[in-house]
């Protein structure tokens, strides 16, 4: 026969030959000595796997740890600023600037007692150059802003007086006659005193339109 008749020889025949695993009968008079389980000894196992076995780092600080830790990294430098804090006298340290001959440090004491009321409003006389309004005021009746002298305290007419208690002229709407004076409402020479409702303009002005004071009629004074 040829060469190329004779069948390869198989991996365990190979191994066999270059001497890693042993024979099947050098390998069967072997017994584990321990509940039945093959022994421990590293003369079975493949020479590849004793290798890998015995090839595991050791700990060289012998510490017991099968494999050796990475050491650790330098602990790095703490920059430590100067202490500019000297312990020393309280007193100096804290001590307060010198009082200064310009700087007048004392102040008046608060005075607790002291209040401010606010000042009563009486009865002051109707302004200088105005006669005093007389309405028919009932008996009991007070007005909280001019308080019965138809003047306010700023020297206007009083409005609401004038609105309630105020009389007015009986006023024709027509052509004045041909030589009439004519003026307009409120005028000095018209009879009579300021209407407080519209103070003598004879006229009321809201936001979108004008219409007549009904207190006065349009003529700006209303009868003594």
């Amino acid at each position: 026969m040829t060469d190329d008749s004779v069948p390869p020889p198989s991996y365990e025949e190979v191994l066999r030959q270059e001497g890693v695993i042993d024979s099947p009968n050098s390998s069967n008079g072997q017994t584990s000595t321990s509940a039945g389980h093959p022994s421990s000894s590293s003369s079975t196992l493949p020479n590849y796997a004793a290798s890998s076995l015995n090839s595991r780092p050791v700990s060289s600080s012998g510490s017991g740890n099968a494999y050796s830790q990475a050491p650790y990294p330098p602990a790095r430098p703490t920059s430590q600023r100067p202490n500019s804090w000297q312990p020393g006298n309280a007193s100096t340290m804290y001590a307060s600037p010198p009082p200064s001959s310009n700087y007048n440090t004392a102040k008046p004491p608060y005075q607790t007692s002291q209040f401010y009321a606010r000042p009563q409003s009486s009865y002051a006389p109707p302004p200088s150059g105005r006669p005093r309004i007389s309405y028919p005021y009932p008996p009991g009746y007070m007005c909280y802003k001019c308080h019965n002298t138809g003047y306010k305290d700023s020297g206007r007419p009083c409005g609401r007086c004038a609105r309630r208690f105020g009389r007015s002229y009986d006023v024709q709407f027509s052509r004045p006659p041909p030589g009439a004076l004519v003026v307009y409402p409120g005028d000095p020479r018209i009879p009579g005193r300021v209407c407080g409702n519209c103070k003598g303009s004879g006229q009321l002005d809201f936001i979108f339109f004008t219409e007549i004071c009904p207190v006065c009629n349009g003529v700006g004074k209303i009868p003594y």
